[in-house]
């Protein structure tokens, strides 16, 4: 059995190199009906995980922070947005199915379009190496900005490769069009949170600070402090708080539970700050967090003063 799951990670190692180095060859043997089984799935989720990675060293970067002290949040954050391209690269896959059936231009398998974009991405399982160049200085930023812009061209060519090589020429009128206005789609949602984070409906960040604006469904009879504690878990999760404060406040008249926690992640110094505000079925938090704050008090009352700039009762 060993052996056979040894052989089963060659060919799946093999399978993907020859897409990213021989994407003529590798799409000849799409046209040829060639089954890859699983791998499909296991290249859509590594594609995903690289460019998770990918982006939050690139992030670190320009804050000028050591990825490694952070190596637990950028696993979850990897599997999160693994599964999120997974499920995207299905539902494209699905589009472009539907449209070419209904519009009865030519015959496409759910299965084979599904190889051929997960394929046409696996590309990205180097997009770290350029997150790598960034780590080595700050003045390698713009190397590495290139190097990405040149994989995302390399993964349009492969694309238009592999979709050629799985569709007649009436069916990839029908289906091309579709899979780019479905990707442009699902690429605002993704733009919106690349961190995949369920329920994150925005994401800002500075060289100090993140805000995390989090939507979440509140259980029947549940209160507000469980619903704060609730939305609080990925935010928390590995943050030792030295100091753990909660207060009710109001928020441009809005009732809201004010947790302030002063702890650390991994070893270095953060400040948690997070208002909670529940309306019927539904809730919603302004979770900020800052790195390093030379004063923690200063810091909750810019929270605040940001906080009291937002319309809560619209964002709803």
């Amino acid at each position: 059995a060993l052996v056979e799951s040894t052989s089963e990670l060659g060919w799946f190692r093999e399978e993907v190199l020859r897409s990213i180095l021989r994407p003529r060859t590798f799409a000849r043997s799409l046209a040829g009906g060639h089954d890859f089984g699983l791998a499909v799935v296991l290249v859509a989720l590594a594609a995903g995980m690289a460019l998770s990675v990918t982006v939050d060293a690139l992030v670190l970067a320009v804050k000028g922070i050591a990825p490694a002290g952070f190596a637990s949040r950028l696993l979850i954050n990897a599997l999160l947005l693994g599964a999120r391209m997974t499920i995207t690269v299905a539902a494209l896959a699905l589009v472009g199915y539907a449209g070419v059936r209904l519009t009865r231009s030519g015959d496409l398998a759910l299965d084979r379009a599904f190889t051929a974009i997960a394929f046409a991405l696996s590309p990205l399982v180097l997009a770290p190496l350029a997150a790598a160049i960034a780590m080595v200085h700050p003045s390698l930023l713009i190397a590495a900005g290139i190097a990405l812009a040149v994989l995302l061209l390399r993964i349009l060519a492969g694309l238009a490769l592999n979709l050629r090589a799985v569709l007649s020429l009436p069916s990839l009128l029908v289906a091309v069009p579709l899979l780019i206005l479905a990707g442009s789609v699902a690429g605002i949602n993704a733009a919106l949170s690349v961190r995949g984070v369920p329920g994150e409906i925005a994401h800002s960040e500075t060289s100090s600070a993140t805000l995390n604006v989090v939507r979440g469904r509140v259980e029947s009879l549940s209160t507000m402090e469980a619903f704060a504690n609730q939305i609080a878990l990925d935010e928390r999760f590995g943050y030792r708080a030295q100091r753990d404060d909660r207060s009710v406040e109001r928020i441009n008249g809005l009732v809201a539970v004010d947790d302030r926690a002063d702890g650390t992640y991994e070893g270095r110094h953060i400040a948690l700050r997070q208002f909670a505000i529940v309306r019927g079925g539904s809730g919603l938090a302004l979770q900020f967090r800052f790195f390093d704050p030379a004063d923690v008090d200063a810091a909750f009352a810019q929270a605040a003063a940001i906080a009291a700039t937002l319309d809560l009762g619209r964002s709803r």
